[in-house]
């Protein structure tokens, strides 16, 4: 449970996107960087990162967002400002296109509350 000044709330989401045209580019040497940058961009937005997987063609983020934000602007600020940074990274610059978008424009969220432990083996297991 997550407290604030004027609720008690747990908001566990589990959130799936994928780069733009599914494109398997997170590959082994890029993973742990893409990992913090979407971890320091997701907790910049307001959300309470719980895990991040990488995968080379997708991305899986368990996070708590508090009621005051939506779903919708935390990941929208995530995917936008992650995008910016990794065009600035010596290790990423490769891999993802100079112009354009990065990821694709949608995305997959899912709520769960006391699910969380079946929730966070699924995507273990996506390794």
């Amino acid at each position: 449970m997550e407290r604030n000044r004027h609720s008690v709330h747990d908001l566990q989401y589990h959130v799936i996107f994928i780069p733009k045209c599914r494109k398997a580019i997170f590959t082994d040497p890029v993973k742990g960087r893409v990992e913090t940058i979407l971890r320091f961009y997701a907790r910049s937005a307001g959300a309470r990162v719980l895990q991040v997987a990488v995968m080379p063609d997708h991305v899986h983020l368990i996070v708590r967002i508090p009621p005051q934000l939506s779903v919708a602007t935390v990941i929208g600020q995530v995917k936008e400002r992650s995008a910016k940074r990794f065009r600035k990274e010596p290790l990423l610059q490769p891999i993802v296109p100079a112009t354009g978008p990065v990821w694709a424009r949608g995305y997959c969220v899912v709520s769960f509350g006391a699910d969380r432990k079946i929730v966070e083996r699924y995507v273990n297991n996506q390794k």
